[in-house]
């Protein structure tokens, strides 16, 4: 349901199946998600989620750094 919206915040057919970044920005977000709920978990609740969250984003951002 957020595919086809997405695609069109991106500039691109929300018909269009051979555009895999809509879908792959919407795993990013879950996976990310998943690893901030895990964590939260993890360290019995004691941090704030939505940092945790921010955290998880931040790791992937296009303009994180070559290692």
């Amino acid at each position: 349901m957020i595919a086809p919206e997405l695609a069109r915040r991106l500039g691109s057919d929300p018909d269009d199946p051979a555009d895999p970044r809509p879908r792959a920005l919407i795993a990013s977000a879950l996976g990310c998600l998943e690893a901030a709920v895990a964590t939260w978990i993890a360290g019995d609740g004691t941090q704030q989620l939505g940092r945790l969250l921010d955290r998880a984003m931040g790791s992937i951002s296009a303009e994180m750094p070559e290692p």
